[in-house]
């Protein structure tokens, strides 16, 4: 009024939980995506220098590097085209196999749906890569009669098997590998359990037991 007191006032309010509750979400998205980005170089770097290492030649190298990162590629784009966190094992494992499975069906997949974080479907991924890969040039799937079986249960904890049958005689290696060291190590970090592999005259085995909760 004329001497200045205030005989009326008005204001307005705006509930800004949901633009908070999206800031948060895009910085748990970024954090995701740093940590992802971290791990995938990290095992870029193994790859390439192991395999680099343990090849007889560049050439060979290059074919094994380009592989192996296709695999990894591969797994990635899945993993995009899921639930960020997780991804489902018979995704992972169908398209993981998906280069090395002809017509006659002759790697059976057992397994139910089971979800899996986005490290331990990269490590499944190219586990399996890995085994198909070695299967095709000494194993099962070198001949025109062996089988794979590859399954998976979850009862107590993740266990995902792959054993080869009616390939040639399997004699153990005189050395190890990076692509055993992968099979055993690399994935069972993922999972933080055990990798096993299994050189049986009758066909590989490979077991990976995820550790308790």
């Amino acid at each position: 009024d004329e001497s200045g007191e205030i005989t009326g006032w008005m204001g307005s309010a705006s509930d800004i939980t949901a633009r908070k509750m999206a800031d948060e979400a895009q910085r748990l998205l970024n954090s995701e995506l740093a940590h992802r980005m971290k791990n995938t170089l990290a095992v870029v770097q193994a790859i390439v220098s192991q395999s680099l290492r343990s090849s007889a030649s560049l050439e060979e190298a290059r074919l094994v590097i380009n592989s192996r990162l296709q695999a990894l590629a591969d797994a990635q784009t899945l993993l995009t085209l899921t639930e960020f966190p997780e991804a489902d094992a018979r995704e992972i494992a169908e398209g993981a196999l998906s280069a090395h499975q002809g017509s006659d069906r002759r790697v059976e997949i057992i397994g139910d749906s089971h979800r899996l974080t986005a490290q331990q479907a990269l490590g499944l991924a190219l586990c399996i890569h890995e085994l198909a890969t070695n299967a095709v040039k000494y194993g099962a799937l070198s001949n025109e009669t062996g089988k794979v079986t590859m399954s998976w249960r979850s009862h107590h904890a993740f266990e995902f098997s792959w054993v080869e049958s009616g390939g040639p005689h399997v004699t153990p290696p005189t050395r190890r590998s990076f692509g055993s060291m992968l099979i055993e190590r690399v994935a069972a970090n993922y999972f933080g359990g055990e990798g096993v592999l299994k050189f049986k005259p009758e066909g590989l085995v490979f077991t990976l037991r995820a550790g308790g909760d």
